[in-house]
């Protein structure tokens, strides 16, 4: 069985590397169960945009590169060419069509690439001219333009297999008059599970809203949960965001943790190459300038940063990164999850 995958990969971004990883894991066990045939004869094609720097390498994935990629740069011509034939014979050749993650549409993420839902449509006329079958995987959907939703129902009308992991998403497909749909978590919960059905619901320790971080409240949990901060590492996964005095609040939580003694290590989750807005490394390491102490260091790498959360090598985690405060969730380690939109809030609710 050869089974097709559209997510966002080959952007830098840690939770959609791990995105990808748990959901192989899922529709291995789903599809060798439903055609009676065994995990290692399911094949995946995955469309990236960086066939360079990959994270996840096994034996059964292959990896395409996207169409179109840079389509208005006139050196990409012959490339964007290629590609698109090589869209077409990965299509044809495919059993099954996924796509997953919330950039089927969103509009309040703080970034400056988009992807339009232009070459949504395109792509599923492709699959259903071939009639391919299309599973959501999973997705996620954020949208602000009401303008939007008859695209949006148009793209998702082409589906047979409809999976969110929200229930704003969940609510929305509701009221566009879909009914196959189905509510589950998100992939990157299972990420250190052995058991894909279960998850621990009772670890989440405290949270707060982005409005709400600083360092009086950090302290207060702190101090009212008598919380011994000497010698510890504490981890801060913060993206980047258009709030008041966000950056001076982050840089008083890190003096005060120095001041207590505690090592800080700064954890990107995105390294995005093109859009700095999305990329973390540059927002923590741009406040990792203002700090002047040996006690701070930043993570380099998507493997450097993962390795945090596998080998927890900290003490607690202060996060906005949704993926930052599932892997702490999965991983066992403390955390303060800061939630800045619907996405956030839904995991800490259910969390709780």
């Amino acid at each position: 069985m050869i089974i097709s995958i559209f997510a966002s990969i080959g952007a830098q971004n840690l939770w959609d590397e791990l995105i990808l990883k748990n959901e192989i894991k899922i529709l291995k066990l789903k599809y060798s169960k439903i055609k009676n045939i065994s995990e290692n004869e399911i094949f995946f094609k995955v469309f990236t945009y960086d066939l360079k720097d990959i994270f996840n390498i096994w034996d059964n994935i292959e990896y395409i590169e996207y169409f179109p990629i840079n389509i208005k740069n006139i050196k990409k011509i012959f490339k964007n060419n290629y590609n698109f034939l090589n869209f077409i014979k990965t299509v044809i050749k495919s059993d099954l069509i996924v796509i997953w993650w919330g950039w089927i549409f969103y509009d309040n993420e703080l970034q400056s690439v988009w992807n339009p839902l232009k070459q949504w449509c395109f792509r599923l006329k492709i699959a259903k001219f071939f009639r391919k079958k299309v599973e959501f995987f999973r997705v996620w959907i954020n949208i602000k333009n009401k303008n939007n939703l008859e695209k949006i129902k148009k793209i998702f009308s082409w589906a047979s297999c409809i999976s969110v992991r929200d229930e704003y998403s969940y609510n929305l497909l509701k009221e566009l008059n879909f009914n196959n749909i189905e509510l589950l978590n998100d992939p990157v919960f299972y990420d250190n599970k052995v058991n894909l059905n279960s998850i621990n619901n009772n670890f989440i320790k405290w949270d707060l809203n982005i409005s709400n971080l600083n360092v009086q409240n950090i302290k207060n949990i702190i101090e009212k949960n008598n919380i011994a901060l000497s010698w510890k590492k504490i981890w801060l996964s913060l993206r980047n965001q258009n709030q008041e005095n966000y950056t001076k609040n982050i840089i008083e939580i890190i003096n005060y943790f120095l001041k207590n003694n505690c090592k800080i290590i700064l954890i990107p989750h995105s390294f995005h190459k093109i859009d700095e807005k999305a990329n973390d490394y540059i927002f923590l390491n741009s406040i990792k300038k203002y700090i002047n102490s040996e006690d701070i260091s930043i993570c380099k790498t998507m493997k450097e940063s993962y390795e945090i959360y596998t080998e927890k090598k900290i003490d607690l985690n202060i996060a906005s990164r949704l993926h930052s405060i599932i892997l702490s969730q999965a991983y066992n380690i403390d955390f303060i999850a800061i939630s800045y939109s619907i996405k956030t809030d839904e995991v800490i609710k259910k969390l709780k």
